[in-house]
């Protein structure tokens, strides 16, 4: 599918707003959001998360220590392998993801029509 030039300037615009919405309303950014919600579902080496991610390393680091600041996770050296470091949430940042995943923060129309758009053809196999 082909969007025009607009169309994407426009998306690129309301994710931007949408951000700057969500850290406002989570103070979080959705980078943050995201460590912390992929924590809670297993994903707690930071190597394999910034990969996953997309993200430089370094990037991912300056996240966790920003997360762990704020008492919303733990890094810890593995004990077998003291260059590995593992993450966890703390109790807060447990109490934090329970809480964004019964969030109802409304997305802009061109995010939710792709959104859609996406998970319709996700259900028919395209």
């Amino acid at each position: 599918m082909i969007y025009s030039l607009c169309n994407l300037r426009k998306l690129i615009v309301e994710l931007r707003q949408f951000e700057q919405r969500f850290k406002k309303e989570w103070n979080l950014s959705l980078n943050e959001a995201v460590v912390l919600c992929q924590t809670s579902q297993g994903m707690n080496e930071p190597t394999k998360l910034a990969s996953q991610m997309e993200i430089s390393p370094s990037r991912l680091s300056r996240i966790l220590q920003t997360l762990q600041q704020r008492g919303l996770l733990n890094r810890s050296v593995i004990p077998l392998d003291r260059r590995g470091v593992i993450i966890e949430l703390t109790s807060d940042g447990i109490a934090v993801v329970e809480q964004l995943h019964c969030s109802s923060i409304a997305l802009p129309s061109h995010i939710d029509q792709i959104l859609t758009h996406m998970n319709t053809g996700a259900k028919a196999g395209l």
